[in-house]
């Protein structure tokens, strides 16, 4: 169960946030189209509630809070580095045992600050590197009682993720163990102004921290 209770979590916080190397030294972009400011959401809510109903023990209802991919966001600069918006998603869901009645409420909460490093683009394959980005936070509560525990990345675990770049929208398949499988990204691009007052403020505590 903690494994796959770890690969939920990478569904819901995968590229570039998912655990990676860390930078030895910085990737080239690769690909120009890559280059600017995206955002969008991914397939990573509903795959999740696929697995999370096909894990049902035996004489137990589960029913699934409906939940929104959360708004990402990414940032990729010329000389390959990136950065995202901070992040935060939630999952519930409610377990009732049919033989004694009980009911158990579960929430799953992951929370993200910025993350930082360098992306490359070739070939329709992206890799990436961390540059010193603070781990996420991922927190369990059963009926009010609960853990909290940080994501630790490093390289212990590195998904195969394809993409393509036209235009102004990219699309990106991140492919992860069973039960979850390929999570799909659509990124569109927008301008710097769409991130708010609060952007560039993020992009030069990134800088700081990656250098």
């Amino acid at each position: 169960m903690k494994w796959t209770v770890t690969t939920l979590m990478l569904a819901l916080w995968t590229a570039p946030a998912v655990a990676q190397n860390a930078c030895v030294a910085p990737l080239p972009v690769g690909d120009p189209c890559m280059i600017g400011h995206w955002v969008g959401e991914n397939t990573a809510p509903a795959r999740i509630r696929d697995a999370l109903q096909g894990m049902v023990p035996d004489r137990v209802i589960r029913e699934i809070a409906a939940g929104a991919s959360p708004a990402l966001g990414i940032s990729i600069y010329e000389d390959g580095f990136y950065h995202t918006l901070p992040f935060h998603h939630a999952t519930e869901f409610t377990d009732t045992f049919i033989e004694t009645g009980d009911v158990v409420d579960v929430r799953m909460d992951l929370a993200a600050p910025t993350q930082v490093g360098f992306i490359n683009g070739d070939a329709g394959r992206i890799t990436f590197c961390d540059a010193g980005s603070a781990p996420a936070l991922f927190s369990m509560t059963a009926n009010g009682d609960g853990m909290t525990a940080p994501v630790m990345g490093g390289a212990r675990y590195a998904p195969t993720i394809t993409y393509t770049c036209t235009g102004d929208t990219m699309t990106m398949d991140v492919q992860l163990p069973a039960p979850i499988g390929t999570v799909q990204y659509f990124l569109r691009r927008v301008p710097e102004e769409a991130f708010g007052d609060e952007f560039r403020r993020l992009y030069e505590a990134a800088r700081d921290l990656a250098e």
